[in-house]
C-alpha cells in the first residue's frame, strides 16, 4: 500500500511537469520557424470579417509578393516547424496568406458553395475585397498577389 501511494504521488509530480515541457516545447518550435506568424480577422465591403493568417519569411526583409489561398478547409493555428512544402516558394520570396472563407471557422458570414452567385457579397467580392486590403496594409509587400487554391467541390478563383 505504502508503495502504491508513494508511485501515485511521484506521476502526480511528475504530469504537470510533462505539460510545461510540452508548452516550452511549442513556444521554441514557434521561435524556430522560418516564418512569422499573425492571425488578424479582415473586413470585407458588408461588415463581415474573414479570418486569416499571414506567414512571413522569418530571414526577409525586403518587398515581397503575397500569395493567396482562400479555402472552407481552415487556416494554418501556427507556424510551421519548417519550410515544408512552402520551401521552393519561400527560397523565391513569398508572403503567404491563408483566408478562411465567409462562414467558415472563425470568419463572419454564412457558408456558400457558389460559383454562379450574382448577389453581393460573394466569393469574387470577398477575394477582391481582401487583395485590396492586403496591399495596402500588410507592411514590405511589393503589391503583387498570387491566388492558389486547393481542390474544393466547385471552382474557386478570380481573375487576377
Amino acid at each position: 500500500m505504502r508503495k502504491s501511494m508513494v508511485l501515485l504521488a511521484t506521476v502526480a509530480a511528475l504530469v504537470p511537469l510533462s505539460f510545461v515541457a510540452r508548452a516550452q516545447t511549442t513556444v521554441n518550435a514557434a521561435e524556430q520557424s522560418p516564418f512569422t506568424y499573425e492571425e488578424i480577422m479582415i473586413p470585407m465591403r458588408d461588415g463581415a470579417k474573414l479570418q486569416t493568417v499571414i506567414l512571413r519569411p522569418r530571414d526577409r526583409s525586403d518587398a515581397l509578393p503575397i500569395l493567396l489561398q482562400r479555402t472552407p478547409y481552415g487556416v494554418p493555428a501556427g507556424a510551421p516547424p519548417s519550410a515544408g512544402r512552402f520551401g521552393s516558394l519561400m527560397k523565391d520570396g513569398y508572403i503567404f496568406v491563408f483566408q478562411s472563407m465567409r462562414g467558415r471557422f472563425k470568419s463572419d458570414g454564412n457558408f456558400t458553395l457558389s460559383t454562379g452567385v450574382k448577389t453581393e457579397p460573394n466569393e469574387a467580392t470577398d477575394a477582391y475585397d481582401t487583395v485590396d486590403w492586403l496591399v495596402k496594409h500588410v507592411p514590405n509587400n511589393n503589391g503583387r498577389v498570387g491566388m492558389t487554391k486547393r481542390p474544393t467541390p466547385t471552382t474557386r478563383s478570380t481573375g487576377w
